[in-house]
């Protein structure tokens, strides 16, 4: 018995639809194929986020539904499912991605404006996703790690889960 081999090395995010078990739908999102999850078993979404905002009250609808999402991995990047996730941002999306999460969190625009709650609902049942966790951030900062409390900032079903998330600011590959 042979085991069938897959790509690992993609033009981009919806050149995934090359694997059996994706389908790029509307021309810009990546859906699970019908009958992947008989093949492949549910899907758990371990990481996720909400609308990040710091220091400052959130400004940003957290139940409104966007068309899209602005994701910090754009689909038109090639992508490496070898690699940490964040090694795959070419240097402007790196960019936007820090600025996302630190100065323009502080404000109510950017790409965390897209990052709400139907968004996410829509993203992961796109997935057929079992289960969600959302993570509150946590960020590392200097020797010690500061813990953010977190409590759902809308009412969100019942199968979303709490964990903390760390996340380091800075780490040796830069990512």
């Amino acid at each position: 018995m042979s085991a069938v081999t897959h790509p690992t090395k993609f033009d981009s995010v919806l050149d995934l639809a090359r694997l059996p078990w994706f389908t790029v739908e509307g021309g810009n999102r990546v859906v699970l194929a019908e009958g992947a999850t008989e093949e492949i078993g549910p899907v758990i979404d371990s990481h996720t986020h909400l609308a990040m905002g710091f220091l400052r009250r959130l400004r940003i609808d957290l139940h409104r539904e966007t068309p899209t999402v602005a994701y910090y991995l754009p689909v038109t990047l090639p992508v490496d499912l070898e690699l940490y996730s964040n090694q795959n941002l070419d240097a402007s999306a790196m960019f936007a991605m820090k600025a996302d999460v630190s100065v323009l969190g502080l404000t109510a625009q950017g790409m965390r404006t897209t990052h709400t709650a139907p968004n996410l609902v829509r993203d992961m049942d796109s997935s057929e996703s079992s289960d969600r966790w959302c993570c509150p951030s946590t960020f590392r900062s200097g020797p010690g790690t500061r813990m953010l409390s977190w409590k759902p900032p809308v009412d969100i079903p019942n199968w979303f889960r709490s964990a903390r998330c760390i996340h380091s600011i800075a780490t040796s590959s830069g990512a």
